[in-house]
């Protein structure tokens, strides 16, 4: 009985032990047009929606009105501004990914 209660307990901490994954494989950024701002898609990984809404960041400027793919496998979001650098970044607070790419400009 000794050896369940401890096979059990063992197997509750590597479950608290174990992290969250998550990868980026793309970003696409495209202007609006007329509006003002960049339509941005970011595909990859176990990118679900939680409690607090993930802070995601596209070349420095901020991701707002963001839309989860039921699967976790894309964001779509609005950028205010022109990315300032190549670099995109999702941070969950527990997990965090950078797309190790570049992003990829698609023209009107």
């Amino acid at each position: 009985m000794l050896t369940r209660a401890k096979n059990w307990l063992d197997a509750q901490k590597r479950l608290a032990e174990r992290k969250h994954v998550i990868r980026l494989d793309s970003c696409a950024v495209e202007p609006l047009g007329e509006k003002r701002g960049y339509n941005a898609v970011i595909e990859g990984f176990n990118l679900h929606p939680a409690i607090s809404p993930p802070r995601v960041t596209v070349g420095g400027v901020l991701l707002e009105e963001m839309q989860f793919q039921a699967d976790g496998r894309r964001i779509r979001g609005v950028l205010r501004q022109k990315p300032r650098s190549g670099r995109v970044m999702v941070d969950y607070g527990f997990a965090r990914a950078t797309l190790k790419g570049e992003i990829r400009w698609i023209e009107p």
